[in-house]
């Protein structure tokens, strides 16, 4: 990987990696990254420059089955299915800027299925200033549109849940800003995020519109972050949190904070990541609150050169919204635990193979209703030429529910991606 595309991911993607607690800086000095990511910067095509522009353009064509395509538990949609996808990726280093900028259109048909047929896109722009060799400033915007599914793709109407004929579709614009400051073993971190967040109207299975306007309209939350180098490569970190959010319907609304300690640890080639522990709450307008235990931890292990484990924990408070027939909504608390295990295998030069295995459930505070959702997916890709590889993936869900009904859906694609 040149110095130049190191520079890019690390400054621009920084705050999304699963190990975001390590400084960017003690990270470019380590240069590194999975196996996974390894594999696609050596293996990166060519690309051409544009007025500077390092500029990366690609597309792809995958078929596949999918057995439930809204991963409900009755009246099961399945059908062959054909995805197009097309995108292109650019970069560009001006003395202290590192500028970056994405787009990607995917469509997918369903032969047997078209009312689920399904557009989506992305498009983001970001900007890393390095301002000083202890300040950095990034931020980014984006704009994504596309589909929702999942064993929630419904609303519980007068007590009892009701499926939505179709997954959710959405827009969504997030705005993401972050600042960086190290003096000596101390370092700060402040970052705010927005996000317009627009749903498409549903029609449940019952015949039933429901307007998405309690969950139409902003979400934001302000962190800040305080880190004490203990030893080197070993750090103790304070994070507070505090959120809102505010919609169409007022009912949807609530107000979210969190307050944790923890450590982040990094060892060359061995284990980077952060495990923080602490306490979080979330209020609703009806006077309704939900506090307790908050815990996370994102651990990147390479267990060799060639193989690399990634564990991801963590427990949140969201929320969900039941409404009447009358269209009179209220919003409740959910508890949602979650954990992942990711691996990615370098078995060949040119055939990279990974798995992930994840568990989720989440409690709701006022109904005796617990969902659990246990998924697998596993795939690979192998380098065909410098510019075409090929690639397949299986995907599975098994979803359990007291109050929605059980369900499985198994998903498999496989197809070509050409880059330029």
């Amino acid at each position: 990987m040149s110095a130049f595309t190191r520079r890019i991911a690390l400054l621009l993607g920084a705050c999304s990696l699963p190990w975001a607690g390590v400084s960017a800086r003690a990270a470019d000095a380590q240069d590194t990254v999975s196996v996974g990511d390894r594999f696609n910067a050596l293996h990166l095509a060519p690309g051409f420059a544009v007025e500077g522009w390092d500029v990366r353009p690609s597309a792809s064509l995958r078929g596949g089955y999918d057995d439930n395509i809204t991963s409900t538990s009755s009246n099961v949609a399945s059908s062959a299915a054909m995805e197009m996808r097309g995108s292109i990726d650019a970069s560009q280093q001006m003395g202290p800027y590192a500028l970056a900028g994405s787009a990607l259109l995917k469509h997918t048909w369903y032969l047997d299925a078209g009312d689920n047929n399904a557009t989506e896109g992305n498009l983001r722009g970001a900007v890393a200033i390095d301002l000083a060799p202890q300040l950095v400033l990034r931020g980014s915007a984006a704009l994504a549109v596309g589909v929702e599914g999942g064993s929630s793709n419904g609303i519980v109407v007068d007590g009892v849940f009701d499926y939505y004929d179709k997954r959710d579709q959405f827009r969504r614009v997030p705005l993401d800003a972050a600042v960086e400051y190290h003096i000596g073993r101390i370092g700060l971190r402040g970052s705010l995020h927005l996000e317009a967040v627009n749903y498409a109207a549903q029609t449940t299975r019952s015949g039933l519109r429901i307007a998405q306007d309690f969950r139409n309209g902003w979400e934001g939350e302000a962190a800040l972050r305080g880190s004490y180098e203990v030893y080197p490569h070993l750090s103790a970190f304070v994070d507070v949190r505090d959120g809102a959010r505010r919609y169409a319907d007022a009912n949807g609304d609530s107000d979210t904070w969190r307050a944790v300690a923890g450590g982040s640890v990094e060892l060359t080639r061995l284990l980077i990541g952060e495990a923080y522990a602490g306490y979080a709450g979330q209020s609703f307008p009806n006077g309704g609150e939900r506090t307790g235990l908050s815990y996370g931890a994102q651990l990147h292990w390479f267990a060799t050169p060639l193989l690399s484990l990634t564990l991801d924990a963590s427990r949140e408070f969201r929320a969900e919204v039941d409404t009447t027939a009358a269209g009179v909504t209220s919003a409740i608390a959910v508890t949602q635990d979650a954990v992942s295990l990711r691996g990615e295998w370098e078995p060949w030069r040119r055939l990279l193979v990974y798995a992930q295995a994840g568990y989720t459930r989440q409690e709701r505070a006022s109904v005796d209703r617990s969902d659990e959702l246990v998924s697998l997916i596993a795939g690979a890709t192998y380098l065909l030429t410098g510019e075409l590889n090929l690639q397949f993936e299986y995907e599975f869900e098994g979803g359990n529910s007291n109050f929605s009904g059980d369900f499985t859906r198994n998903r498999l694609t496989l197809g070509v991606a050409a880059a330029y």
